[in-house]
């Protein structure tokens, strides 16, 4: 009868050792399938291999467009400066304007919301000095007429670097075409614009006004 207890017990011990053994496996089993994870982790099947993903930006050369009615700067022209940005050593019969909204519509029906004026009516020249700084190599603008320009009168236009002319035009009329400058500037101090009348019948300032639009040095 002892006997038959002991081989019970024994019994007991072997089958509980074995659950012992099931269960330690299956538990190492685990920690080494989570370790696995940690050490390689993948990518789940809607993401993207890592190799392939990639990060977009705007590049800094693409500038946000400005408002029209405000002069360019020298950043916004690619190293050139509006000639509103430099200073103004003398002027006579000679105005600036650079506002928002349209300020005048030329004889061919363009229309401008900035301006460099230079009125010459009653046998008087305008003119406008600007410094330079010597630090300039090109004059860029363009001539254009009023729309208001007595069909009569012939305006002459010079362009003078330290007082010593560079350029003439002195056929401008109200049939003249929107005219293109570009004027190499290299070393020069001083840069003047002289506008003046050939004939003046009606000696008034109404119909007698040349603008400067665009103007830049470089």
């Amino acid at each position: 009868m002892k006997r038959n207890v002991s081989r019970t017990t024994s019994g007991r011990k072997h089958v509980f050792n074995f659950i012992m053994g099931v269960f330690t496996g299956a538990i190492a089993l685990i920690l080494g399938t989570l370790a696995l994870q940690a050490l390689f982790p993948q990518d789940s099947p809607t993401s993207l291999p890592r190799e392939t993903v990639t990060v977009t930006h705007t590049p800094s050369s693409i500038s946000t467009p400005t408002n029209p009615s405000q002069a360019p700067t020298e950043a916004e022209t690619g190293g050139s400066t509006s000639l509103f940005e430099r200073p103004l050593i003398d002027s006579k019969r000679y105005n600036e304007y650079h506002q928002g909204g349209t300020l005048f519509q030329d004889s061919y029906g363009n229309r401008y919301n900035e301006c460099h004026s230079f009125s010459a009516g009653n046998y008087t020249t305008s003119y406008a000095v600007y410094n330079l700084d010597r630090n300039y190599t090109y004059f860029n603008a363009l001539i254009v007429g009023s729309s208001e320009i007595r069909s009569e009168n012939t305006f002459v236009i010079r362009v003078l670097l330290d007082e010593k002319q560079i350029f003439i035009k002195d056929d401008f009329t109200k049939r003249t075409e929107p005219f293109p400058l570009s004027i190499p500037i290299t070393d020069a101090l001083r840069l003047t614009v002289e506008v003046s009348l050939v004939n003046d019948y009606w000696q008034s300032d109404e119909g007698s006004t040349i603008y400067l639009v665009n103007a830049t040095v470089s």
